[in-house]
């Protein structure tokens, strides 16, 4: 071989451009945030623009819990409730470095989060019958029950209303005080330990009270747990959100108020404490809120902060309890500690709901055309031969003995043309053994199903 010279030719291609990485689902994201069901199947859809080409794409997607997935529209199902934070990053897998690598902007999912504790019933979606005579009918509802006794849930963190701003101002120049009585508007009260309660009273230490006050002194000293029959400062509350010795002559910022809020027969009390400084730990601000429901008598306690304070012994407790102090429902873990570090406790983003879980005080109907009642199951076959409206209806009776009635109607819409139509021709007189026939049918539908009987 001559001497000369030699070459190595190689082409270098630079990682290409990613841009636009977008994250979409199936239930549909609303600003960037979509709620499902405990168990729900959700889809994920991935995309985003590459200057060259999509062939070396890869989608990387963490959906908050701890799992990680490589795909670009995957489907998965949460088994949890609470508030998951879901990722996307979009890279290019011919590229040898990350500096192409992009991510899309974090999705929020909410899952198991309990829809607010109104009145309701849901008869479904119309319907249309075409080729089919009959469909079922399925319709959902809150279901509760009489208020001697409750379900303790703990619910994701989604308060419905704003922890600032609520309409009525409690007092907050004075610190350990009852504020004045309060009407509670709602027509039938409000139905608490069977009791039927149109008044209440704020506590400034997070708490509230159906009870007549002695005094005006909200005391802040305790170390019992709940319930409570002798000690003032939790014997005379029965919502607790949590009640801890909070300082709302502290400084100007804070707020205690509440609101009346809806229309009948879905009006709500939301009792808010916004930013009120633990008594002797001023830095330590305590945000929480109480929703009480008309007709449903569901209890709600939304707590954005409850922090720790060693003075008091760190005491803080969350729940409700009767008038008689004798008997209570507390969340694990929520009651009043023994201010050792084993045993106090603060929390941030939790929630809970109280729900009446006695004998049921709901009845559901299906209703036909005329009123006239067709069952008291919630899913139905229905055979209309014409088109038909079809009422559900869900009757609250309330410890008062009022009765509250909600209702939603469905269509059924019988299709009188029906899409197509099939013809055999004449009929046929035929020989054994004689010539074949061709039978068609054909209604020129990709998607139609022939069968055939004799």
């Amino acid at each position: 071989q001559k001497p000369g010279w030699e070459a190595v030719i190689s082409c270098w291609e630079p990682c290409q451009e990613i841009s636009n990485p977008l994250i979409s689902t199936t239930p549909a994201l609303t600003d960037f945030q979509v709620s499902v069901d405990v168990d729900e199947l959700v889809t994920f859809q991935g995309s985003a623009d590459f200057a060259v080409s999509t062939a070396s794409a890869v989608y990387t997607w963490d959906f908050g819990d701890g799992t990680t997935v490589i795909g670009q529209n995957p489907e998965y199902t949460y088994t949890t409730a609470g508030i998951f934070d879901v990722t996307l990053t979009v890279s290019d897998s011919s590229c040898t470095d990350d500096s192409t690598t992009i991510e899309a902007n974090p999705i929020e999912l909410i899952v198991g989060s309990s829809a607010a504790g109104f009145a309701y019933v849901d008869a479904g979606e119309d319907v249309l019958l075409g080729c089919e005579n009959s469909t079922q009918l399925s319709a959902s509802f809150l279901d509760i029950g009489e208020t001697n006794t409750y379900l303790i849930t703990e619910i994701p963190f989604v308060p419905p209303f704003p922890f600032q701003g609520l309409e009525n101002n409690v007092s907050t120049d004075n610190d350990d005080r009852w504020g004045a009585p309060q009407n509670l508007p709602f027509d039938n009260g409000f139905c608490f330990f069977t009791n039927n309660e149109d008044t209440f009273t704020v506590g400034s230490n997070g708490l509230l009270s159906f009870q007549t006050q002695p005094d005006n002194y909200n005391d802040y000293a305790f170390t019992a747990t709940l319930p409570e029959s002798n000690d003032p400062a939790l014997s005379r509350g029965n919502i607790f959100s949590p009640v801890h010795d909070i300082f709302p002559d502290a400084s100007g910022a804070n707020e205690i108020a509440w609101e009346i809020i809806g229309e009948y027969p879905n009006r709500v009390l939301a009792l808010s404490f916004f930013n009120v400084p633990m008594y002797d730990c001023a830095d330590q601000l305590a945000t929480h809120m109480m929703v009480l429901y008309e007709t449903t008598n569901i209890i709600d306690i939304y707590i954005q902060n409850a922090p720790e304070c060693d003075f008091n012994s760190y005491s803080k407790a969350v729940g409700i309890q009767n008038n008689e102090g004798t008997e209570a429902f507390v969340p694990d873990g929520r009651n009043t500690g023994d201010g050792n570090a084993t045993t106090h406790w603060s929390t941030e983003e939790e929630a809970w709901r109280f729900t009446p879980n006695g004998d049921t005080v709901t009845l559901f109907e299906w209703l036909d055309a005329d009123g006239e009642l067709i069952s008291n199951e919630s899913t139905i076959d229905v055979s209309p031969e014409s088109t038909t409206t079809y009422t559900s209806k869900v009757t609250y009776t309330t410890c008062s003995g009022f009765r509250v009635n909600v209702e939603d109607e469905v269509t059924v819409t019988v299709d009188e043309d029906p899409p197509y139509v099939v013809e055999l021709g004449p009929d046929l007189d035929l020989c054994v053994g004689g010539t074949s026939i061709n039978l068609n049918v054909d209604i020129n539908s990709e998607s139609a199903i022939y069968e055939w009987t004799l």
